[in-house]
């Protein structure tokens, strides 16, 4: 898993688990690019049928790409 995010560029990835919310945090120059190298590798499908078995619901990733998992813009950030 972690040598697709590197070909698809992936600079930081981070993960937050509070009881059954988990957000994770992706940042890469193309996020293109990202989805590119992902699409079709067999390890990311195998990582997330490993972790569908932990969940009770939220995002489906063999889900249609519009319907997929969904991203955000970082709308605002403080740094003193």
């Amino acid at each position: 898993v972690t040598d697709a995010m590197e070909r698809g560029g992936v600079t930081n990835f981070e993960l937050y688990v509070r009881e059954d919310v988990a957000v994770c945090l992706l940042e890469c120059d193309d996020i293109d690019a990202y989805l590119e190298a992902v699409e079709g590798d067999e390890a990311i499908a195998d990582w997330e049928a490993y972790t569908g078995r932990f969940k009770r619901e939220g995002v489906d990733p063999g889900a249609d790409p519009e319907e997929g998992i969904p991203f955000m813009e970082k709308v605002w950030e403080f740094e003193p």
